[in-house]
């Protein structure tokens, strides 16, 4: 019979998911619309359009590759919309915090199911508090959802079993249908059928299966999920969908050295993203990542040493966690954004730490389950103090080894989706509402000021930067150096976006028109979040 403390935990880890989501779903309001949103509209436009039967438009020119990636959540975006009353982007961001969720769902459901439910819901508590998952939950439309499809299939692929028939029917159907939607979101999720065949593999192996015949079968298996996969994940992706077979494998050789050559900044230098150094992706990682992580995942080492039967899933967590950060190293593969195409290694990160924390949590010893505990709690309180303060900008969180976002600022990309402008839009917003004096807003990036205005369309409008109709500029900083600071406190500066240790995120000068209105303005301030 179970014990008081087992009960307790079965329940917190039904509860918790169910709870979360509705909370998701509301803070999600909260985030500003981003640089890559406006394209995914449209991706999901002319998919749902080559369903109809009207022609997707010509391959985009070389400096675009919206047409080298799926579109099947920005089509489940745009269905949405059509059913969904409001904001559209408002829409997108709800469904993309409900993937979002499903990513959580699942981190603990595949934690649960290589080592008990007790990780399970410590994986799931872990990953929500990973500020930069839960920064891109709602507005990032490729990395969230593919990470979250990533750790379904792997719920799945966990079914394995050293004995015929390896992976049951119905899991099998459920893998071959997330590793499919996770192509249709990114040509990376091949990935997963590497993991398919290398994961049947070892269970041939273990299981030292000879029989040729089985074998066979196995073989056969592989081969046809491989072909569903790559035919059902170009469904919703037009320019793959008339290339059979062929169509993702092409897409993703192309992002192996994709073509973009813009500026990072990394370190306090400004360095292309075809020319990154082999520490980029490391450094990234142990800086962006909370501490209480990193040790829980150093930690999963003394589980393995001490109970053997978690060595095959704790080699596949790391194989899964590190493979795709070496190769994408080996590659000198185009990266930029830090390292949020690589997220979706986050939750094999998170359930590995959660491992490490619960062996410690479960260890004879009442020392050092105490210590445990109470190192797990400071661990916890960091990145949750982090964003409570920082809500809805934790998508910039660095951690106290490079000094917070502070010391990252003026060294590494902070806010380079733009998310921030829509606090700045909102302070727009009470200023015109204060004074009673609408007002015309532009800025950096155009588009993403635009769409955030339209939240606000009795007291807002925008126009383009070189129109010069405009009341307000607003723009991110960005860049490396002492003009950083600079352009945070420029003496046209009338209000600004920063961290709860300062770091300047975003801001609003006099735009060309500024003389028109100043005289109505109303004061509301400078600084804040």
């Amino acid at each position: 019979m179970p014990s008081r403390a087992e009960r307790a935990t079965t329940w917190a880890y039904r509860l918790y998911p169910l709870l979360l989501l509705p909370l998701l779903l509301v803070l999600s309001r909260d985030y500003g619309n981003t640089w890559d949103e406006k394209i995914h509209q449209i991706e999901g436009e002319i998919a749902i359009d080559f369903w109809r039967g009207i022609p997707p438009p010509p391959t985009p020119p070389d400096n675009h590759a919206s047409h080298l990636y799926g579109a099947v959540f920005d089509v489940i975006c745009v269905a949405a919309q059509r059913v969904v009353p409001g904001d559209i982007w408002t829409t997108r961001h709800y469904v993309n915090a409900f993937f979002g969720w499903l990513g959580i769902l699942f981190t603990g459901r595949l934690a649960a199911r290589l080592f008990g439910r007790g990780t399970g819901l410590l994986a799931m508590v872990l990953l929500t508090l990973a500020p930069r998952y839960l920064g891109e939950l709602a507005n990032n439309a490729k990395d969230i959802p593919f990470a979250a499809l990533t750790v379904v299939a792997l719920y799945y692929l966990a079914a394995v079993e050293p004995r015929p028939p390896y992976l049951d029917r119905p899991s099998l159907l459920a893998f071959t249908a997330a590793a499919a939607c996770a192509l249709d979101v990114r040509a990376g999720g091949l990935l997963l059928l590497v993991y398919l065949a290398v994961a049947l593999g070892v269970a041939v192996l273990r299981g030292r299966e000879t029989e040729p015949r089985t074998l066979g079968r196995l073989a056969l298996q592989v081969v046809a999920v491989s072909v569903a996969v790559l035919l059902l994940g170009t469904t919703f992706w037009p320019w793959a969908f008339v290339r059979p077979l062929l169509g993702p494998v092409l897409a993703l050789q192309n992002f192996s050295h994709f073509f973009w050559n813009g500026s990072v900044a990394f370190a306090g230098r400004m360095i292309r993203a075809k020319a990154l150094p082999w520490d980029y992706v490391p450094t990234w990682l142990v800086i962006s990542t909370p501490p209480v992580l990193l040790l829980g995942a150093l930690l999963s080492w003394a589980r393995l040493r001490r109970r053997r039967q978690d060595l095959w899933p704790l080699v596949a967590l790391w194989s899964a966690t590190v493979f795709p950060m070496v190769y994408v190293t080996v590659q000198h593969s185009t990266l930029y954004n830090g390292i949020r195409h690589l997220l979706f290694v986050i939750p094999t990160l998170v359930i590995l730490a959660a491992a490490g924390w619960t062996a410690l949590l479960t260890d004879r010893s009442r020392w050092t389950k105490g210590l445990a505990a109470a190192a797990l709690a400071v661990g916890l309180a960091e990145p949750l103090v982090f964003c409570l303060r920082n809500h809805p900008n934790e998508v910039v969180y660095f951690n106290a080894f490079v000094g917070g976002p502070r010391g990252a600022f003026g060294r590494y990309d902070l806010d380079y989706f733009g998310n921030c402008v829509l606090q700045e839009v909102r302070w727009a917003d009470r200023l015109a509402r204060a004074s009673g004096v609408p007002l015309v807003v532009s800025g950096q990036p155009p588009h993403v000021v635009q769409f955030d205005a339209e939240r606000f369309p009795s007291t807002l409008s925008s126009s383009g930067p070189a129109q010069g109709l405009h009341h307000l500029e607003i723009a991110t900083v960005w860049g490396v150096g002492p003009e950083m600071w600079r352009a945070a406190a420029g003496s046209d500066v009338l209000h600004w976006t920063a961290t709860s240790d300062g770091a300047v995120l975003c801001v609003t000068a006099k735009g060309p028109r500024f003389a028109d209105v100043a005289g109505r303005l109303k004061s509301s301030g400078t600084g804040a979040r």
